[in-house]
């Protein structure tokens, strides 16, 4: 078999087959010697498994087995089906973390829920993911991670969502967990598809490959002129907050036609809607111009992109701030511009904004300390 080479077949008939299953457990390579027969070789619903040594492990999960039987195609799909299995609970078998009430209660529930939904189950049992689908077929992840003393204190649950959640998880409350944050994600249907509707529809030049958490898009809408809207989660048709990107005489131009037309927003259109009928315009598309149509090079770091770290995430930013001189309106990052400053001896601070100099021409440029 293509992905078992270690087991083959007895005879001709293809009924029996034998050798030994490789399983990595604890990023430990171990073969276990395995028997396979089957009633009929073109029906994989007919096959019966046999190990000594991994005996316990098929009969605590006869029924998960039987079903994996009943939606393989062929026994090469079956067998990594059930590799995947034997890793998952084979972990549990070596743990020395926790104690084995933890492992029947984790066992327990890992049941209830499934186990084609746990990945990167740690060898420790430390942490894992459970892979969720909404009702509008998105795929989420939960990442967990179990407190060592797991009587008193609770799990700690990430997911990939534009509010903070201080709920607290038990060890035998898993499917709770999973019911919740599936609420969570439906609330949050509607606000996902406005951001899905303003990447499909226009350039997004900022946030790069964005995550479920972000809340801003930074839409071009003109050569050098760009839109950064924060969208609010729980009212998400709403007007957003908005700030222009670019010279002086474009920035003005933009903001006179959104005050002056702001009457027309209609919360049951969407955003990208409203913005198209507000600003009046067919957005200019990614394959039509190149990035430096849209904004020029940090006159600092030489680069159209710079990579943040923020929080547990990084960030590609684009310049987003300009000298106000005319006859320079060179572009730099935020943060290429206020370390520049801050290294200069003649830069003032006060109330929590930078005075000091532009890199080019010397004009003066105020910088909040963010």
């Amino acid at each position: 078999m293509k992905d078992f080479p270690l087991i083959s077949p007895c005879d001709y008939t293809l009924k029996h087959y034998i050798g030994f299953i490789q399983l990595t457990i604890n990023n430990e390579e171990h073969e276990y010697p395995i028997e396979i027969k089957l009633d009929n070789p073109s029906d994989i619903k007919t096959a019966s498994i046999y190990s000594d040594q991994l005996s316990n492990l098929l009969e605590d999960n006869k029924s998960l087995i039987s079903q994996m039987l009943n939606n393989s195609s062929d026994l090469n799909t079956f067998l990594i089906d059930l590799k995947d299995l034997l890793e998952k609970k084979g972990i549990f078998l070596s743990s020395k973390k926790y104690p084995l009430k933890f492992m029947y209660k984790l066992i327990n529930e890992f049941d209830e829920i499934g186990w084609d939904k746990i990945s990167n189950l740690k060898s420790d049992l430390h942490s894992l993911t459970i892979n969720i689908n909404d009702s509008y077929n998105r795929k989420h992840k939960l990442n967990l991670i179990f407190p060592y003393n797991y009587n008193t204190e609770a799990i700690e649950v990430k997911a990939d969502i534009p509010e903070q959640i201080n709920n607290k998880y038990y060890i035998d409350e898993l499917s709770n967990i999973i019911e919740f944050y599936k609420n969570i994600f439906d609330k949050y249907n509607d606000f996902w598809c406005q951001l899905e509707e303003i990447d499909k529809k226009t350039w997004v030049i900022e946030p790069i490959n964005p995550p479920r958490s972000s809340t801003y898009r930074r839409i071009i809408i003109e050569r050098k002129c760009s839109i950064n809207i924060q969208i609010n989660p729980s009212n998400p048709r709403s007007i957003p907050i908005y700030q222009l990107m670019g010279s002086d005489e474009l920035v003005q131009k933009w903001t006179k036609i959104l005050i002056n037309r702001q009457y027309l927003w209609n919360l049951n259109n969407t955003i990208y809607e409203n913005l198209k009928k507000i600003l009046d315009i067919d957005f200019p598309q990614k394959e039509k111009m190149t990035l430096s149509d849209i904004s020029e090079e940090c006159g600092i770091c030489y680069s159209h992109y710079l990579t943040v770290n923020n929080g547990d995430k990084e960030e590609m930013l684009l310049p987003d701030k300009q000298c106000k001189n005319s006859k320079c309106s060179r572009s730099f990052h935020y943060k290429c511009l206020f370390e520049w400053l801050r290294s200069l001896t003649t830069t003032k601070t006060s109330f929590n904004y930078l005075y000091g100099k532009c890199p080019y021409c010397e004009e003066m440029i105020t910088l909040p300390i963010n």
